[in-house]
């Protein structure tokens, strides 16, 4: 072949060393790189895996401490909800016999003044049985924690009641403090009085 005067670019000689360099630069460094990315491509290293499990256990602790909330305010919203159904039954048995239903014993010492009783447990049930065999209520609600916590009902005479149950969420706009005696002393933190 000969070349080609002023035409360097055309020469057969100038592209063949080009050729040849270039495919040195290719073989040494892209093929080299291809190799070592070959081996490193897949999977990951110990340390991106202990970021990812640690960033999980994060998320989960804070999705628990925010579900023992809710799940504490649910309780506290049926609490609420017995005693309510509670104190309508109550009010059914009052327009029945024109007086609350009296156990038979007092709180204080003195008979016929008060009485006190939990409810589901405690000093004596015949004031939940009253409602119950009266057919003012299927059965009597027993608080979500029983036994550790437990309705309280107290008959002032026969003319008047409380019905008290503990909450757990003090943040609660109902929440207070009233002392119940007798038998067993209790106190409750949300309270209906007649």
């Amino acid at each position: 072949m000969e070349e080609i005067k002023g035409h360097p670019h055309l020469n057969p000689k100038v592209k063949l060393k080009k050729d040849i360099t270039r495919n040195f630069i290719m073989n040494t460094f892209l093929i080299g790189k291809k190799s070592i990315n070959k081996n490193k491509s897949k999977g990951f290293t110990l340390i991106e895996l202990l970021v990812v499990i640690a960033i999980i256990g994060l998320l989960s602790s804070i999705v628990l401490v925010s579900l023992n909330s809710v799940r504490a305010k649910a309780r506290d919203a049926r609490r609420k909800s017995d005693l309510r159904q509670i104190s309508l039954a109550l009010e059914l048995y009052y327009d029945a016999n024109s007086h609350y239903p009296v156990g038979s014993g007092s709180g204080d010492g003195v008979p016929g003044n008060e009485w006190r009783t939990f409810i589901q447990g405690g000093c004596n049930n015949s004031v939940f049985n009253a409602l119950t065999s009266s057919g003012f209520m299927p059965t009597v609600p027993e608080d979500p924690s029983a036994p550790t916590y437990r309705y309280f009902y107290e008959a002032d005479g026969d003319q008047g009641y409380w019905l008290g149950s503990h909450l757990e969420n003090t943040s609660d706009p109902n929440y207070t403090t009233f002392n119940f005696t007798g038998c067993t002393p209790f106190t409750a933190h949300y309270v209906i009085e007649r």
